[in-house]
């Protein structure tokens, strides 16, 4: 398992790269082609649209064909759409660059889902009941350590070389999870999924809707500034490109800071506790980010809000997905271990994308019309509304000690009326 484990860590890490890396570059053909920040925030949500669309039907196609031919397409995709993204400062058309940019992000973002299922399943379906949350937070490291690399490695090679050198560089490198796919395939039990997965019929119910709003909120946070951080810090505090996208690895290392913790805080006050904590967090990241009143108006606020914003996801993404688990193999007991893990994953990437899908849109929308601190205080507004329907309205019964209860009662009745 272990090894098993180191690959799909790479592969997650390789993957986050390819994701980060668009967001301090793209704002630079902003000016190159005369659009604006709503645009540029529909170019990066694009994406998650088609990533969002085609997850609900990763549990059904793991069915039809193998895990391991659907993330090894998945991964050459992921590095081609990289690469190809440094020709797009050379196209001589504004028409021809949507239109190409567009194919780029929908490919882009069909190969994001399928790794971003099948890497976090093939995790759950690797460790056992003690082991999941460690296994998950080690995948999230990969991720993390991928996310605040993109944009390390966007600034280092912008300076070297312009636009153009970072996606190069990054594609011909991101090929290497092509690779590490066959190795997987050497390590891991071939074991088919024996239940015809439904996905849809999960949706309706409300613990899995609010898990839905926590996750999309989560990734929210981390994205609705991508269209416009890049230009505030250049217009307001007079940073370079390079310096400015330093600023998105802020939130991913205090992301992977505390993906060591969350385990340890979760066994003290439970899962639903600290979902709830970790979206505090963020919406407190989200009113230091521009910042608003009484908060001084400077970087180090900015800084403090990313930090605040990296160290909320964890308590929410690794404990979120766990609990989509319960809640399915709660509903539908019968399922196998393989077909629940891939229906929690699926249904926790579906999240996650809507989530990157709306960040980016509504915040480029927001800050083109409205302005930057607009912006930050409407976020903000939602994430406290949604924050209090779900203190409110989440069954806690969902966290561990009181689902074995459950079982425990559910045992004893059995006993009783034999």
């Amino acid at each position: 398992m272990k090894k098993a484990l180191v690959l799909l860590f790479c592969m997650n890490m390789f993957s986050g790269m390819g994701y980060s890396i668009v967001a301090p570059l793209f704002p630079i053909l902003e000016s190159d082609f005369s659009i604006t920040e709503a645009t540029l925030g529909w170019i990066i949500g694009t994406f998650a649209i088609a990533n969002t669309i085609l997850t609900p039907f990763v549990p059904f196609l793991c069915k039809r064909f193998s895990r391991i031919k659907l993330l090894y397409f998945s991964t050459f995709f992921d590095a081609t759409c990289t690469f190809l993204y440094s020709f797009l400062e050379k196209i001589p058309s504004l028409y021809l660059f949507l239109f190409i940019v567009f194919i780029l992000r929908i490919i882009h973002g069909i190969c994001s889902a399928f790794i971003g299922t099948l890497v976090y399943s093939i995790a759950c379906t690797l460790a056992n009941e003690e082991e999941i949350k460690s296994a998950l937070g080690y995948i999230e490291i990969g991720l993390s350590l991928g996310s605040s690399l993109g944009p390390l490695f966007a600034s280092a090679f912008y300076n070297l070389g312009g636009y153009r050198l970072p996606f190069i560089v990054l594609g011909l490198f991101l090929y290497i999870s092509v690779y590490l796919t066959k190795i997987l395939n050497e390590n891991i039990d071939k074991e088919e999924i024996k239940e015809d997965p439904s996905f849809f019929k999960f949706l309706a119910y409300r613990d899995i809707i609010l898990i839905f709003c926590a996750l999309a909120l989560g990734m929210i946070a981390f994205t609705y500034f991508f269209p416009s951080l890049t230009n505030h810090l250049t217009k307001n505090y007079n940073l370079n490109i390079g310096t400015s996208s330093l600023f998105f690895s802020v939130p991913v290392v205090t992301y992977f800071i505390m993906i060591n913790l969350t385990n340890p805080i979760s066994k003290i006050i439970g899962n639903f506790h600290s979902i709830s904590a970790g979206i505090v967090t963020n919406i407190i990241g989200v009113y230091l980010i521009f910042p608003l009143p009484p908060f001084p108006k400077n970087i180090i606020s900015i800084i403090v809000g990313l930090c605040f914003i990296g160290a909320g996801g964890p308590l929410i993404f690794i404990l979120g997905l766990i609990e989509l688990s319960k809640i399915v193999k709660k509903i539908n007991g019968n399922y196998d271990k393989n077909t629940i893990n891939d229906i929690a994953s699926a249904m926790n990437n579906l999240f996650i994308s809507i989530g990157d899908l709306l960040g980016p849109i509504i915040g480029g929308f927001l800050s083109s019309h409205f302005g930057f601190k607009f912006c930050c205080l409407t976020i903000f507004i939602i994430f406290v509304l949604i924050y209090i329907l779900f203190l409110y309205y989440y069954d806690k019964g969902n966290n561990e000690n009181n689902i074995e209860m459950i079982k425990l009662t559910k045992s004893l009745n059995e006993e009783l009326y034999k």
